[in-house]
């Protein structure tokens, strides 16, 4: 009767053990870490444990790189590091904590005193794909994440039969498997119902955080993820999506699918005949791009013009855009060069530099521009400026930077020693510096010369006629309001300029400032400029300045008085 009763004890055990309840077989399992075998002793090898491959934990995470800090035995719970991240498990258990965030796998176990672990799980610990080559009997770690995929619509189904209730991805299937750096692919996904977020991951980083937006269809939901590639890869990029539920993701259940991502939206080469052109010149410029693109932008930041041109001509090496752009503004004109392809129009790191200089050589002669320093230099003063020349000049405009003519004079005064001065009058437009254009004509019209010429401004004008080039428009919502209110300003700007303000102070908050971040917001606008939106608290009344900066230019201020209601 004893032996009877021993031997159902057995078999109860045999039953129950979470151990024999495996089929459990030491096999000559091989594991390679990006090519390299780790090596095991005889004591401790890789299992084959319910078609699951589990490793012996400490002897595994040191040949990965991940150290186990700390084990309390009381509650079999142990702590991993990888670099900065650290990993969380308790034995027996389906789960680890990375990083705060749970992650379920098969559950490790304990053979013969030995703690054996899901090598997808130490694998995720490092941010690796893990592979199984079934004729070699090998699990295959890669951590670079370039590998070869399966073909493009073959997904991976559950790693193991998943429980009912936990979130399972069914399938996951792009609209496209072959795209363009920049193009979007929309992938659909199909989730069990108890499923509330999917995300996607690539080389175990999650690559778009998590979708909560789905449809019901049937038993299942359906989300759709849309992703863009921002760099082109040597061989296809492997994918998988992810199913969780309130923030825990169900890592093994997913589906891969393969995505190749071409260059295919890129400039390839920039030419130009010259970098220096004479004011009224043209300024020839050819752009080769990859055959992805339809249309290459130029947007001048000197001025805010915008130029598009369609490709002229096309072949196996790319496609081939040429400009002619009449440079009528002084100073160094830099283009930056944006690129239209299947998904839209985005920037590129290129840009163009011209030169614009005076005109070519001419008999015509200015020698001097000058004013009066201590006359009154107030936005819609008109200032004296007397422009000598050489005798073959006989009339004098002056112009703003738009071109537009404030004053003209052919009366002119000799001056001793040979030429001639003229008296002309400019209008201060603005606070900050004033830029213009004095030109000189011979006596039939046939010849001509430019010279640029500047002016700061003095004093304040807090109206809101001050507008300029850099500050196209500059808009407050009030002038007037108390302490602890914020005062709304909307300004337009051209291409590359950036804006900042200053409190009566003198303490500047910028879009680049940490502390004030929140206070200011971007919108481009359809002419390649931008509106900038400032939000400034009101800390004390007096002037506020709004500034306009852009390399190769002077700023452009603009005073806003605010004071009590």
């Amino acid at each position: 009767m004893k032996k009877i009763f021993n031997a159902t004890i057995i078999t109860l055990l045999f039953l129950v053990s979470p151990v024999f309840l495996r089929s459990v077989a030491a096999s000559d399992v091989t594991v390679y870490l990006d090519g390299v075998e780790l090596v095991y002793t005889l004591e401790a090898k890789p299992q084959i444990i319910n078609d699951r491959t589990m490793v012996p934990i400490r002897e595994t995470a040191n040949q990965l790189g991940i150290e186990v800090t700390e084990y309390n035995p009381d509650t079999r719970t142990m702590t991993l590091m990888n670099g900065g991240s650290v990993i969380m498990h308790t034995l027996n258990t389906d789960f680890i904590i990375k990083d705060g965030m749970v992650e379920y796998f098969t559950p490790s176990t304990v053979v013969e005193n030995r703690s054996l672990m899901p090598i997808r799980m130490l694998a995720s610990a490092i941010n690796a794909y893990v592979d199984w080559e079934d004729d070699t009997k090998s699990v295959v770690i890669t951590t670079s994440g370039v590998f070869t995929p399966p073909p493009p619509d073959v997904g991976y189904g559950n790693l193991v039969p998943q429980p009912a209730g936990r979130p399972s991805v069914v399938s996951a299937l792009p609209n496209k498997n072959n795209v363009a750096v920049g193009e979007e692919v929309v992938i659909t996904v199909t989730a069990t119902a108890s499923t509330t977020q999917v995300r996607l991951m690539r080389a175990g980083v999650v690559v778009l955080a998590a979708s909560e937006q789905y449809r019901q269809e049937g038993a299942n939901k359906i989300f759709t993820i849309s992703y863009t590639p921002a760099e082109s890869t040597l061989l296809a990029q492997r994918l998988i999506v992810v199913a969780g539920e309130n923030g825990v993701f169900n890592m093994e259940s997913f589906q891969a699918f393969s995505l190749f991502v071409a260059k295919g939206l890129d400039i390839i080469s920039v030419q130009t005949q010259s970098t220096t052109v004479n004011r009224g010149g043209t300024a020839v410029i050819s752009i080769r791009a990859d055959l992805g693109v339809t249309m290459v932008t130029l947007v001048d930041s000197l001025d805010g013009k915008v130029y598009e041109v369609q490709p002229s001509s096309s072949n196996e090496s790319g496609s081939l855009f040429e400009f002619n752009i009449k440079m009528d503004e002084f100073g160094l004109h830099v283009f930056k060069v944006g690129i239209t392809g299947p998904s839209g129009f985005r920037e590129t790191n290129r840009t163009i530099e011209i030169d614009v200089t005076s005109t070519a050589a001419s008999p015509l002669e200015i020698t001097k521009i000058e004013y009066n320093n201590n006359a009154s230099r107030d936005v819609g003063k008109r200032l004296p400026v007397i422009v000598t020349t050489n005798d073959m000049v006989d009339r004098i405009v002056v112009s703003d930077s738009s071109g537009k003519m404030l004053d003209r004079v052919n009366t002119y005064s000799p001056v001793s020693g040979g030429g001639r001065a003229f008296t002309l009058f400019v209008e201060i437009l603005q606070n900050g510096q004033n830029n213009y254009i004095i030109t000189a004509y011979d006596s039939t019209d046939t010849m001509q010369i430019d010279e640029p010429f500047n002016v700061p401004s003095t004093g304040q004008n807090t109206g809101s006629s001050n507008i300029g080039i850099l500050l196209k428009s500059v808009e407050p919502d009030v002038t007037a309001a108390y302490i602890g209110d914020s005062v709304t300003v909307k300004v337009i700007t051209p291409f590359g300029v950036d804006v900042s303000a200053k409190d009566p102070s003198g303490f500047t908050f910028t879009i680049f400032s940490e502390n004030y971040n929140e206070n200011i917001s971007k919108r481009p606008l359809s002419d390649g400029g931008y509106e900038y939106t400032i939000s400034i608290p009101v800390k004390e009344y007096g002037i506020y300045q709004i500034i306009g900066v852009r390399s190769n230019a002077n700023p452009e201020i603009y005073y806003l008085s605010i004071s009590h209601p």
